[in-house]
């Protein structure tokens, strides 16, 4: 197999307690990629998933952009609905964390069958970048029971440079709340068309969005 010489990658080792998991950082030209492997028992304690959550967290933090997660984190979480269920804590903690981190979650097919079992998804794929092509779901190696899935990234175009980002874990979505509290109604009605609409109503909430966050 050929491997460009162009693509250097390199192993990054984060201070973090979660058990099963792998960071790599990879460089191809302009382009950069956080590729993070993990793998979630469904036995897991809590304190694992929280460190993996933790995780995912920090390496968004540190690389906002530029990250793919992949892994078996064996959570039944039904993604296209975003349903959950309320006595499940940890999918809870862990669908929160994808959301704070602003993460899309790409796997929409089940990637587990066994037997008389109900198809799930297991198997998921995240990122915080727009540079995820396709997802192929491909026969299972061996004795395995989940989905081989053959991820087409598209580096080549993908050269984001990011400046100063609002700090959305840490803003003050009540003073923010309290900032938009307006009158809406009255405000647009005096508004010409639909695009003096959107200005005024941008322009008011990135001025909240300075202040608070």
């Amino acid at each position: 197999m050929y491997v460009s010489k162009n693509i250097k990658s390199k192993q990054l080792y984060p201070n973090n307690t979660a058990l099963e998991y792998l960071i790599i950082e990879i460089k191809f030209n302009r382009a950069r990629l956080i590729v993070t492997t993990m793998y979630r028992s469904p036995s897991s304690t809590d304190e694992n998933n929280d460190s993996i959550n933790n995780l995912i967290s920090e390496i968004c933090g540190q690389h906002v952009g530029n990250n793919l997660i992949i892994g078996d984190l064996n959570y039944h979480i039904d993604w296209n609905t975003h349903n959950l269920s309320t006595n499940d804590s940890s999918s809870q903690k862990f669908y929160e964390a994808t959301q704070k981190n602003f993460l899309t979650q790409h796997v929409h097919n089940p990637t587990r069958c066994r037997g008389s079992n109900e198809p799930s998804i297991l198997d998921l794929v995240l990122t915080d970048g727009d540079f995820l092509n396709s997802i192929d779901y491909l026969s299972p190696l061996g004795k395995s029971d989940h989905s081989v899935l053959s991820i087409t990234c598209d580096l080549n175009t993908y050269s984001k440079t990011f400046g100063e980002q609002f700090n959305y874990s840490e803003g003050d979505y009540n003073n923010l709340c309290n900032f938009m509290d307006i009158d809406w109604t009255q405000s647009l009605s005096q508004c010409a068309d639909i695009e003096e609409m959107w200005s005024l109503f941008k322009d008011c909430l990135i001025d909240g969005m300075v202040q608070f966050l």
